[in-house]
This record gives C-alpha cells, sequence and structure tokens, in this order.
C-alpha cells in the first residue's frame, strides 16, 4: 500500500519517551516496517537527557514526526501525542517495546470489520530480562471476559492497544493525574462507549527490564496506590458492586516482579560507592 500525504492517514502510532537511547531506534523501526503503509508516527520526547533526540534524528522517513516537551511525565506526554495524531484509529507502542509486521494491518482489518469495537489489543510476549526468561501472555479476547478482567486489573497491554478516535474523543483523554496505570483508568471510561477485544495473535514484544520500574519504595507504593483507584472507578463505572474490589488482591500478578526489580535496585545503589 503507498501513503498517501496529502491527506490524514488511516492510523496514528503515539509513542512516548524518556531516556530511552538503548531501545527507541528499535521501536521506530518495528512501526516503520509495518505491512501496513498508511501511518504516522507521532513520537514525544518528554525531556530526555540521553542521545534520545540525536537518535530520532537520523530517521529520515517522513511518516515520522517527533515532538518535544520539557520533562512533564508519561500521561501528559500521551495526551500531547494525542493532540498531534490525525489518523482514524490510534495505536499504542512503547518506546521499549517491539511490534510484528503486520500488527496494524491486522488490527485495522478487525476494526473496519467490527465497528462496536472501540479497542483492541492482542496477546504479547514478555521478555523479562531481570530474571532471563519469556512469557507469553494471552489476554481474555471477548467483551464479557475483558469486562470481568477489569474487575480484578487491566486487561489490556498498553503497547498492544488500538483505539477507534471517536470513542477518545467521547471518553476523553489520559487522566494526567495518574501518573502510573493511566492506561487501565481510560479505560474504564472507553469501556463505556462501546465493546473491547483482544487478538489472540502475538503482535507485539514487551521488554521488561531494570528500566522498566522505579527504584523507589515511596513511587511503587504510589503505584499501587493509584492501580487501586482506577480498579474502584473500573467496578463503578462497570455497574459492579463495590465489594468486587475485596478480590482486587488476587489479580495484583505485577506486584512480585515489580517488588523484586524495586528491591534490586535499591541494593544496586545502595552499593554504590
Amino acid at each position: 500500500m503507498e501513503t498517501n500525504y496529502s491527506r490524514p492517514p488511516k492510523v496514528s502510532v503515539m509513542m512516548c519517551v524518556y531516556n530511552g537511547q538503548a531501545h527507541i531506534a528499535e521501536a521506530v523501526a518495528s512501526i516503520l516496517a509495518q505491512s501496513f503503509a498508511d501511518l504516522e508516527l507521532i513520537v514525544v520526547d518528554d525531556g530526555s537527557t540521553d542521545d534520545t533526540a540525536v537518535i530520532l534524528q537520523t530517521i529520515t522517513d517522513p511518516r515520522l514526526h517527533v515532538f518535544s516537551q520539557s520533562h512533564l511525565g508519561i500521561p501528559q506526554a500521551r495526551n500531547h501525542a494525542l493532540a498531534q495524531a490525525g489518523g482514524e484509529y490510534l495505536a499504542v507502542l512503547d518506546a521499549d517495546d517491539t511490534a510484528v509486521p503486520s500488527r496494524l494491518e491486522q488490527q485495522i482489518a478487525f476494526l473496519d470489520a467490527q465497528p462496536h469495537i472501540v479497542v483492541v489489543g492482542s496477546a504479547y510476549l514478555q521478555e523479562d530480562h531481570l530474571r532471563g526468561r519469556t512469557i507469553r501472555v494471552t489476554p481474555p479476547t471477548d467483551d464479557g471476559a475483558i469486562r470481568q478482567a477489569m474487575l480484578r486489573g487491566n486487561p489490556f497491554c498498553h503497547s498492544t492497544v488500538m483505539m477507534r478516535r471517536t470513542a477518545v474523543n467521547q471518553s476523553g483523554p489520559y487522566a494526567e493525574d495518574f501518573p502510573y496505570v493511566q492506561d487501565y483508568e481510560l479505560w474504564t471510561r472507553l469501556a463505556l462507549t462501546g465493546q473491547m477485544a483482544n487478538l489472540p495473535d502475538f503482535l507485539v514484544t514487551r521488554h521488561y527490564h531494570q528500566h522498566s520500574v522505579s527504584n523507589s519504595w515511596r513511587k511503587e507504593g504510589l503505584r499501587l496506590w493509584l492501580f487501586m483507584r482506577a480498579n474502584s472507578r473500573a467496578i463503578r463505572r462497570l455497574g459492579y458492586p463495590w465489594y468486587h474490589q475485596l478480590r482486587v488482591l488476587l489479580a495484583l500478578r505485577f506486584i512480585p516482579l515489580d517488588l523484586y526489580a524495586t528491591l534490586r535496585s535499591s541494593r544496586l545503589h545502595a552499593n554504590k560507592p
């Protein structure tokens, strides 16, 4: 498919980065190499202090649009990307993840054929660089199962998601008072605009490494508190009784790995001369 630059692209891919020099080139390349070419890639540099900006300047593909802001935080950067995106569909890829070449083509075909679906994600591979293993993650695929999963946690990997612009316009942008789990909070509002789905194909590789988490127990505590806030909103907005939140501790699968990473990072910092 040839790209027509005289009109808005079919899909805008949004990527936010802060000090991502180690992975940004590979993440960008995985989007520019997609089998579906009618796209734009919006990259918002959230005040990086490493060579991220230099690396992005070396990429000459006209579909890449780079914007810079002072270091305001991830939700602000995501909303900056939303404001710049012109596509009918809005896809996300984090700056240290990669997408398979058919990812956009598969998701666009699915949304074109399913007008009642407002957001679609996919299964994904998680490269756990902390423990040296690859995990195959298969989230629920149909709307009913996804809504049930939202009562306990986040049923989407953010890097796999594609959304309808009309639904995001209706639900509103990312909540900027959520420095963490702002994606989960957004799903609680998008769920009110239509149905949701995950494709069973493994369309993204998510990289989980030392920089994926904070080395601060205080920040990890804030992340957990914000997760509980988003979970409370999910339960309320989906019309379930409040006591469903008592089950949330059973679904905090990210906590053991994140606490392990935080402990390891804290020890490394403590041992530095």
